[in-house]
């Protein structure tokens, strides 16, 4: 009987060291692909935020089951690491202050594409929205050639155009 118990939790001690030491190393995989996720390798990882939280909280499940405190408590530090980047992308944030009225800004984006040459149809859209903020994507000289004839609609402009579908226009 004593040998049985002596193994049962020798054997809980092992599971639970395993169970911690995967809590700790997904919390380091999640931090460092979130931090240094910008090299090509790293940054497919970088996605899976989340899922690494769902499983430590899982793995701490299995180390509550286990009932060794000691453990529980860093896993639980590791958890609470992992959550403090992934909650905010649920909370709002404190000063955000909701109200039942309508925003008075008014922001047009538009993907024109230096292929596309129906200025006319896009002018038209413009003055018809009559937007405080226009963004449009993928211009070249040509398109802000046309774009500038709105300068007594949104007199201020800013951006680069490119031929190769790259160029961005902003104007208020």
């Amino acid at each position: 009987m004593a040998r049985t118990k002596f193994a049962n939790s020798y054997l809980s001690l092992v599971v639970s060291i395993f169970v911690l030491g995967t809590v700790a190393f997904l919390t380091l995989w999640a931090y460092a692909t979130s931090r240094y996720g910008w090299k090509v390798y790293l940054e497919i990882f970088s996605h899976f935020q989340l899922q690494y939280f769902v499983l430590c909280l899982i793995l701490l499940g299995i180390l509550v089951l286990l009932k060794q405190k000691r453990f529980i408590v860093l896993g639980f530090f590791c958890c609470a690491l992992l959550s403090a980047q992934i909650l905010p992308w649920y909370l709002p944030a404190n000063g955000l202050i909701f109200s039942g009225s309508k925003s008075d800004l008014r922001v047009l984006i538009a993907n024109i594409n230096t292929q596309n040459k129906s200025y006319q149809k896009v002018l038209d859209l413009i003055r018809l929205e009559k937007p405080d903020l226009a963004v449009f994507m993928e211009v070249d000289q040509a398109w802000q050639d046309q774009l500038d004839t709105l300068s007594d609609l949104l007199p201020y402009s800013s951006g680069q155009t490119n031929p190769y579908n790259l160029g961005l226009l902003v104007y208020s």
